[in-house]
């Protein structure tokens, strides 16, 4: 396997570990903070900020795990682990309810739509991950 291929294949592999990451993450946070607390402003405070820390997950680990060129690696990271968490929550409702394969097919659309503001926050946690790593001496 040539160098290039090897780069490619690390990228891949560290965006693949950010999405489920992240998909894992915002599941917790689910169950970390319920919708009882949230009726609070104290707990609707905690959960926005938890909700930006989530959302900073998959930049960070693609752009810790591979560092070449970590802004694009972020951005996907972000973008993908959005479309990602989208989907297993239409995974979920389709199996709650029965929804119909054109409406399914609007859905997915608007997940691809509505995850594109994700890639600001991949960027950031890439950039966040790259000031932490040289602060650290990496």
């Amino acid at each position: 396997m040539s160098a290039q291929r090897r780069l490619k294949a690390a990228a891949w592999v560290a965006i693949s570990v950010a999405v489920v990451a992240y998909v894992v993450v915002a599941s917790l946070r689910k169950v970390l903070v319920p919708d009882s607390v949230v009726a609070s402003l104290l707990g609707r405070s905690l959960d926005i900020s938890l909700l930006y820390v989530v959302c900073l997950v998959p930049g960070f680990v693609a752009a810790t795990l591979n560092p070449g060129r970590w802004w694009l690696i972020g951005a996907l990271a972000g973008y993908l682990g959005e479309v990602a968490r989208q989907l297993v929550g239409l995974a979920i409702a389709t199996q709650a309810a029965d929804i119909q394969v054109a409406g399914l097919a609007e859905l997915m659309a608007a997940s691809l739509i509505h995850a594109i503001p994700s890639v600001v926050f991949g960027i950031a946690g890439a950039a966040l991950s790259r000031v932490t790593v040289s602060r650290g001496g990496g």
